[in-house]
């Protein structure tokens, strides 16, 4: 199991098991919990937020999925065309 700050400043979860296929993001100030993938395409490896804009990206084995979390929708799938993803960080420029 795995459970970190993704979005700090804002209070932020994200909470994910190496062996489902679901990703939880808490919101500590309300004291809520979202579920907003329900489907996930492969075994979550990692998950964080962009750290200036509204998107969170998850990868799992193969390849790295972009998510708009305010549209709730699919951005891009970004092919990594390695043997296997082990960890992902974000740049904020």
């Amino acid at each position: 199991q795995t459970c970190r700050p993704l979005y700090p400043s804002v209070g932020f979860l994200d909470f994910f098991t190496r062996d489902s296929r679901s990703i939880l993001i808490h919101q500590l100030s309300k004291k809520l919990t979202h579920n907003p993938f329900k489907k996930l395409h492969g075994i979550a490896v990692s998950a964080v937020f962009h750290p200036s804009r509204s998107t969170f990206f998850i990868a799992t084995r193969k390849n790295v999925r972009v998510y708009d979390l305010v549209k709730h929708t699919l951005i891009k799938k970004l092919e990594t065309r390695l043997r296997e993803v082990s960890s992902i960080a974000i740049h904020p420029a």
